[in-house]
């Protein structure tokens, strides 16, 4: 299970707001949604409430606009046991909002707006902040403007200096931290390939206890894998893999087999992934909880090919194959009337 602790959690607090709709409509046509819900998000701000609901005490600090938005989300996290005493509110700023279109087939769209989460600067970061804490989380979103990334920079060397996140949940503090013009840049030295092989599987198909097992501090996601559906073989060996091709919607590898063994690809996992192995098709398996993984049965060398070939882009092209069949036979209807 995680561990119990003081957590000081950096990064952006937003409005999500989720709107299901049946398809994406074309570039500048009308979409109809079907459901609506609101919550509060922002990476920092649910994981200040996964750490909460797990028994930390995380402390967030932000920034957010004095509105309506703001009035809601931030009771929100004091309920659900998040520390808000250090959420600045700026009435000059707007609180962040998210826009989250998903479709029946899972797809999902996102438009992000910061707002007043780009505010955050070093001298909020105080060195009395880190004496009782324990972890420092930071966000990736806290880097991308100078004020914010900063405010990063301090923190991490405040955290080193101290001593905070060296029991080893947080591994920011461990990094190499750099300024780099008018961003930071934090090399997570222990970070694992984007992929690479094990050979240890364990198959859990429920999703709490999955988050239980990959918990346990024992569990070495570098040699083990947990998988949501079981391979037709035993993984007992590991290997290389060596990445040629890399685009968000496409991936190719060249893959050094030891033995059986599964692939794990350190990246999120959504149902439009296509998997082929040598040109043959294989299962794309949801790997401990969010990444992917897929199985190779034999030692040997192969290429692995990864396409992101989602439902909606099918539909899509199905509808626009359909409109111009009509459109055509609507010109050879109409040619026939002339003449």
């Amino acid at each position: 299970m995680t561990r119990v602790g003081k957590y000081i959690v950096i990064g952006d607090l937003c409005v999500d707001v989720f709107m299901q709709v049946e398809a994406y409509p074309q570039s500048g046509g009308d979409g109809t949604v079907h459901q609506m819900h609101k919550f509060s998000g922002g990476s920092a701000a649910n994981t200040a409430m996964a750490l909460a609901k797990l028994g930390g005490i995380p402390l967030l600090l932000t920034h957010t606009g004095k509105d309506n938005w703001a009035d809601q989300v931030i009771p929100t996290l004091a309920d659900a046991g998040v520390l808000t005493s250090h959420i600045a509110q700026d009435a000059d700023q707007q609180t962040g909002l998210t826009f989250l279109v998903v479709s029946n087939d899972a797809e999902r769209t996102m438009f992000t707006y910061r707002g007043a989460n780009r505010r955050l600067k070093p001298d909020e970061i105080r060195e009395e902040m880190f004496l009782q804490t324990d972890f420092l989380h930071i966000s990736s979103y806290a880097c991308l403007t100078k004020s914010q990334s900063d405010a990063v920079l301090k923190a991490v060397q405040l955290a080193r200096n101290i001593g905070v996140g060296r029991a080893g949940i947080t591994r920011m503090a461990e990094g190499i931290v750099q300024p780099l013009g008018d961003m930071v840049l934090i090399i997570d030295t222990l970070a694992l390939p984007r992929m690479f092989c094990v050979s240890s599987d364990t198959v859990i198909e429920n999703d709490t206890s999955c988050l239980e097992y990959i918990h346990n501090p024992n569990f070495d996601f570098s040699q083990q894998v947990v998988l949501s559906q079981a391979v037709q073989f035993n993984p007992s060996s590991s290997g290389e893999v060596t990445i040629v091709e890399f685009e968000p919607d496409r991936i190719v590898a060249e893959v050094e087999a030891f033995g059986p063994t599964i692939v794990v690809i350190n990246d999120n996992y959504t149902p439009g992934w296509k998997a082929y192995l040598n040109e043959q098709s294989i299962p794309v398996i949801r790997a401990d909880y969010a990444l992917r993984a897929v199985g190779i049965k034999q030692a040997g060398t192969y290429t692995l090919e990864m396409i992101y070939q989602p439902n909606s882009v099918k539909t899509g092209l199905i509808i626009t194959i359909g409109a111009i069949v009509l459109w055509l036979i609507g010109i050879i209807i109409s040619a026939r009337k002339i003449l």
